[in-house]
């Protein structure tokens, strides 16, 4: 009679189907996951936008207002390009992010539970005690970027075609908007 192979794993042999995360554990891999949830849907539309924008600037018409440099004309596309590759990527790696995060418990049940009372360390360090990979957080940093620099190459591809194009008061106008705006976002990222 033939005996079925056996594959040998550096995990522990079996899977606990009783395992539950701590409640912590549990809470912090769903924010993560909701967060990566909601950027995904935000940097697709972002991506949108931004091709959207690059046929639009791609049109000659568009500079009729005032007289536009050459230069200036491949600022505001190089912007356009930057924005709509990274609203990608990032749209990307917030899906491996929330893939990654709906493997934690079944990762977590494939080895021995960390005995800890109290985790001294960052939330994605408490993911990897139960059962993440060490590597998220450079894919969480690869997102990061990416979300935050398609919103900010839209948001200065827009203002670069306002200060090239408008009235110096709706450049001026629009200038301080935009600094009210993200000086929120800015903050909680830099402080918090």
């Amino acid at each position: 009679m033939l005996r079925p192979q056996t594959r040998r794993t550096s995990r522990a042999a079996g899977i606990d189907v009783n395992y539950k995360p701590p409640a912590t554990v549990e809470s912090v891999r769903t924010g993560w996951q909701l967060t990566c949830q909601g950027s995904a849907i935000v940097s697709g539309l972002l991506a949108g936008v931004a091709a959207q924008l690059l046929s639009f600037f791609r049109n000659e018409d568009t500079y009729r207002r005032r007289p536009t440099s050459q230069g200036a004309k491949d600022t505001i596309l190089g912007l356009c390009y930057a924005a709509l590759l990274l609203n990608i990527a990032a749209t990307i790696s917030a899906f491996m992010v929330i893939d990654k995060m709906g493997s934690l418990t079944l990762n977590g049940a494939r080895m021995h539970p960390p005995q800890i009372g109290r985790y001294y360390g960052t939330h994605i360090g408490l993911l990897v005690k139960f059962g993440g990979s060490s590597n998220w957080r450079y894919v969480i940093w690869h997102w990061l970027f990416c979300f935050y620099g398609g919103v900010v190459c839209l948001i200065l591809l827009i203002l670069v075609f306002i200060w090239l194009q408008e009235p110096l008061s709706i450049g001026v106008v629009m200038t301080a908007l935009v600094g009210f705006t993200i000086l929120p976002s800015l903050m909680l990222l830099v402080v918090d």
